[in-house]
């Protein structure tokens, strides 16, 4: 989803929420990404990114596995 109004050298704040195979992606408290994984496993490593001209540096992730 093209999200407009982000700014070069600025930090945002987002979330990624998964419910069985439902993955769910919030930046700035808005929901932005609802979608259902059909035919891949949940487990195992995943990556958000960034596409169109857009660059992303993910600092002080958290969650299980991550250090």
């Amino acid at each position: 989803r093209k999200v407009e109004g982000l700014g070069i050298n600025v930090s945002y704040d987002f979330r990624v929420a998964v419910s069985g195979k439902r993955v769910r992606v919030y930046l700035r408290g808005e929901e932005i990404a609802d979608v259902t994984i059909k035919g891949r496993k949940m487990r195992g490593p995943w990556g958000l990114g960034v596409q169109a001209g857009g660059v992303a540096l993910w600092q002080g992730l958290q969650g299980p596995g991550m250090k």
